[in-house]
């Protein structure tokens, strides 16, 4: 039985009063505070640095319960957007049943294809934001499919609930006859935290998931847009980076409801950044590209680059794999999401995710 992202709670009376008084504080003293802040936020005009205030608002402020109460399912959004589009389900022995939306219909074996999986804390669904990148950022020709996976606190959402339905998608396209050398891998923040847990899955098989069978082949590639790669909040960027959308205070109660008691202890597959060089070793054996990107001015900018310069000194002489790190100078935290949620000229890691998914289309 397929499940939808969340089930958009039912606000008691009293949660409904205090949604609209915090929508009211935000609407009021957001006015006020972004002249104030303004100019210690450089390399940002003024309507990206309210945008990325207002933002950083709302979510300190809601509850998770307001937020799903905010927030159309996954499957409303894409349909808004693409009432034309597809709905695949993909079924694995012992797990629920995954779903990916295809704005222009089902790949075929001959299909060039890029799975996204989407982010938003692992609470917060599909966006029209995702999708409107999407459209910008794939080659022409490319078959497009957003993952649908459940969210916290729904009930059985917690890891690694949503790197199973990455898992089984991924399965049921090369099930499907599509080649591994055809699918790129992406995810922006919580969706690249997934991807990365793909890429720990494929080379050291979890044991709570089923493996992969990529039948010889390789992935075409895996993007991670501004990736969790910890469950820490003590990096440096993680204090000086105040102009950020998030902070570290939000991002504690997030993955304390995501990551459940009983694997806390999971090892590299849900925490990359402790992971040592040898986790990595053989990346080149399942993808021909691993890349990256991150903003100079968010909060997980430094844990990012610690990040990389292990994962990158481990594969580094692996034959035939292609890694490559992006810095958005002055840019926050997944801006490619931000640039088509409102609407904006795209930005440097926009622009850069544009032109590595040309080459990777090139290169398979």
């Amino acid at each position: 039985m397929p499940a939808t992202s969340h089930n958009p709670a039912s606000l008691s009376v009293f949660e409904k009063i205090t949604l609209g008084f915090k929508l009211f504080h935000v609407l009021v003293t957001t006015k006020v505070t972004n002249l104030i802040t303004y100019p210690t936020s450089p390399n940002a005009t003024y309507s990206h640095h309210a945008q990325r205030r207002t933002l950083h608002a709302l979510l300190s402020l809601l509850t998770p319960r307001q937020m799903s109460a905010l927030s159309p399912t996954s499957e409303a959004t894409f349909l808004k957007l693409h009432p034309t589009g597809v709905i695949t389900e993909y079924n694995s022995p012992g797990c629920p049943t995954a779903r990916v939306f295809w704005p222009k219909g089902v790949p075929t074996k001959d299909s060039k294809v890029l799975l996204f999986l989407h982010g938003g804390g692992f609470q917060l669904p599909l966006a029209p934001g995702h999708l409107k990148f999407l459209t910008y950022a794939a080659p022409a020709g490319t078959a497009v499919g957003a993952l649908e996976y459940l969210l916290t606190p729904e009930p059985g959402s917690q890891y690694p609930a949503s790197v199973r339905s990455a898992v089984v998608a991924l399965q049921g396209l090369l099930d499907a006859s599509i080649p591994a050398e055809n699918i790129t891998i992406a995810g922006d923040s919580a969706g690249a935290h997934m991807s990365l847990s793909l890429l720990g899955h494929l080379l050291h098989p979890h044991p709570d998931l089923p493996r992969l069978d990529l039948r010889g082949a390789r992935l075409a590639g895996i993007v991670l847009i501004s990736p969790c790669v910890t469950t820490s909040t003590a990096s440096g960027s993680m204090k000086r980076c105040t102009g950020d959308v998030i902070w570290n205070g939000q991002l504690d109660r997030w993955l304390r409801m995501f990551i459940s008691p009983a694997h806390t202890e999971d090892g590299h597959w849900a925490e990359a950044l402790p992971a040592p060089p040898s986790w990595w070793h053989g990346t080149h054996a399942v993808t021909k590209a691993v890349l990256c990107t991150a903003g100079d001015a968010e909060v997980f900018y430094d844990d990012i680059v610690t990040w990389w310069e292990v994962f990158n000194g481990a594969v580094k002489g692996e034959e035939g794999l292609w890694t490559e790190l992006c810095v958005g100078q002055g840019e926050t935290h997944d801006t490619p999401l931000l640039d088509f949620e409102v609407d904006r000229v795209p930005s440097e890691v926009s622009k850069q995710c544009k032109q590595w998914f040309a080459k990777l289309a090139e290169k398979e």
